[in-house]
């Protein structure tokens, strides 16, 4: 089931519907993000949600993220869950500090 999983992951359309117009952002960097921003072509809140739809989709398969904030809008960042974060829960991957905030 996870391989068939990831070749599905590899295989979706990777593209978000903007204003009529189709637009791949997997793969670009966060300059081009940023320009797409800048630009307002694409506004911080369908960027973070984008992102966030993949992350709830495949994370369940992938098992990347302990801990997802979604209530964010803009470039999306993963931070290594071994450094603590003000309001946001911290395991540094242990099952004794699950709670930890």
């Amino acid at each position: 089931m996870v391989i068939s999983s990831l070749k599905e992951l590899c295989n979706k359309p990777k593209e978000l519907k903007v204003a009529g117009n189709k637009m791949d952002l997997l793969g670009k960097s966060v300059l081009e993000l940023k320009k797409l921003l800048e630009k307002k072509v694409i506004s911080g809140k369908e960027l973070w949600l984008y992102f966030l739809k993949r992350i709830k989709k495949y994370n369940p398969i992938l098992n990347a993220y302990i801990t997802v904030v979604d209530k964010q809008k803009g470039i999306p960042i993963a931070v290594k869950d071994i450094y603590c974060t003000k309001g946001i829960r911290t395991t540094a991957g242990s099952k004794i500090l699950d709670n930890f905030v």
